[in-house]
């Protein structure tokens, strides 16, 4: 891991040293008798003077200076692993401390040694082989990482034995070492981590290249998320999958992408034509793979990727309504339909154009200011509703028009703006909706005082 992951880079800033100890740093012998101080003091980094004497001269510290081998810094280092930090040899006997004795980060003596000295740990250090720091590695899970070898047989431990992830020390010499595991390591094919990894994937992952075939297991099989060998080959290796890899085109990890969506995002290029398949499938929520490609892409879909302009997802929405919505222009031509085709709510490329955009329909669109949704609202209606404004001169439209319960512009005005609704907007005062309520009724029950006089008459 090296002394940068440990934090040792912070030893340089350490503040509030006492003289003694800044002595020792500078000179790097013993600091005069009254400079010298107990020593079990330390600086702000929970660092003694014995602990800069190791760190600065690399011998064994005066006898005035040692205190309780026991004793650790802010980092939970004693001085047996300063010890084997900066003088990168066996700790003296009396700086010896229990060897299960761990460090903040659950780091042992013995996987301090393995980090730093990247040999075999002295016998009188080792502990027992399953014993885990902080993220549940072992000794031989450090070894691995560090020295990219196969384990001394001392050190190795059942196969099946995990860190934190569920990762196996075949994981991680997969991982590190980028080699087949040592037959001992080998487990069960289909054992995965806790993100549901197989060694097959992590070797795609890591060596970017076909699996041994020991190791290969049913093509199906995936991931927590669902994804595949020949996907995770896509996401990695970014070519076609190996053919006894590849699977039915049409088969979707959880998230509903296929191998073309893998594909598009991490090949760019045209799938091949084995992955060719209807791209008017669609995922748990009715959307294409052109849709999805709008949506997070906000650009074209390619033209592999397209397919007719009318067909909609679960909500009824084509690939024109969502390219209004996340591109916030005008679709390509090759997109467009009917301005009268409508999602489940009733909105048509026209309201959704100005519900998102709130400015006029281009002339494509035949913009008809009539045209209801399923409340029977116009766009005018509903602009009043939704921004208690007045709508644009080209929304606006005979003022007798009403919804399905019988409520005109004017009325949706009064119940939502509570003010007199403009000259333009007005009606004959005896028109009614459907309860029977004219302006006025509306007024004085919405706005609560009496209603203006024109209002009565």
């Amino acid at each position: 891991m090296g002394n940068v992951f440990l934090g040792i880079e912070n030893i340089e800033n350490a503040k509030d040293k006492t003289e003694a100890m800044e002595w020792i740093e500078e000179k790097e012998t013993e600091p005069p008798k009254e400079l010298r101080h107990d020593a079990a003091i330390t600086d702000s980094e929970g660092d003694t003077m014995a602990m800069w004497w190791i760190k600065e001269v690399k011998t064994e510290p005066p006898k005035w200076m040692r205190h309780s081998n026991t004793m650790a810094n802010d980092f939970g280092w004693t001085m047996a692993m300063w010890w084997i930090i900066f003088v990168q040899t066996d700790p003296p006997e009396w700086m010896r401390h229990s060897i299960t004795l761990k460090d903040n980060m659950g780091w042992t003596m013995a996987m301090l040694w393995i980090n730093e000295i990247k040999t075999d740990p002295p016998e009188w250090m080792r502990h027992g082989v399953t014993l885990k720091d902080n993220l549940g590695q072992t000794m031989a899970m450090h070894w691995i990482e560090e020295i990219k070898t196969d384990p001394p047989e001392w050190m190795r431990h059942g196969v099946t034995l995990s860190d934190k992830l569920g990762g196996t020390i075949a994981m991680h010499w997969i991982d590190a070492v980028r080699k087949e595991p040592p037959e001992w390591m080998r487990h069960g094919i289909t054992l995965a981590d806790k993100e549901g990894m197989t060694m097959a994937m992590h070797w795609i992952a890591s060596v970017y290249s076909s699996p041994p075939e020991w190791m290969r297991h049913d093509i199906m099989l995936g991931d927590k998320d669902g994804k595949t060998m020949a996907m995770h080959w896509i996401a990695n290796v970014n070519t076609e999958p190996p053919e006894w890899m590849r699977h039915e085109a049409t088969f979707t990890d959880k998230d509903g992408r296929m191998m073309t969506d893998y594909w598009k995002m991490f090949a760019k290029d045209e799938p091949p034509s084995w992955l060719s398949h209807d791209y008017s499938l669609c995922d748990e929520n009715g959307r294409t793979a052109a849709m999805r490609h709008i949506i997070e892409k906000k650009e074209e879909p390619p033209k592999w990727m397209r397919h007719r302009s009318t067909l909609c997802d679960n909500d009824g929405k084509t690939m024109a309504m969502h390219w209004i919505k996340e591109v916030e222009t005008e679709p390509p031509e090759w997109m467009r339909h009917s301005t009268s085709l409508a999602d489940k709510k009733g909105n048509t490329l026209t309201r959704i154009w100005i519900k998102e955009l709130e400015r006029k329909p281009p002339e494509w669109m035949k913009y008809d200011n009539t045209l209801r949704d399923n409340d029977g609202k116009t766009d005018a209606m509903w602009w009043i509703t939704e921004n208690k404004t007045e709508p644009p001169v080209w929304m606006r439209h005979d003022n007798t028009l009403c919804d399905l319960v019988g409520t005109t512009m004017a009325m949706h005005w009064i119940e939502k703006v509570k003010t007199e609704p403009p000259m333009w907007m007005r009606h004959s005062n005896s028109q009614k909706y459907i309860f029977g309520w004219t302006m006025a009724k509306m007024w004085k029950y919405k706005v609560e005082i009496d209603p203006p006089k024109w209002m009565k008459n």
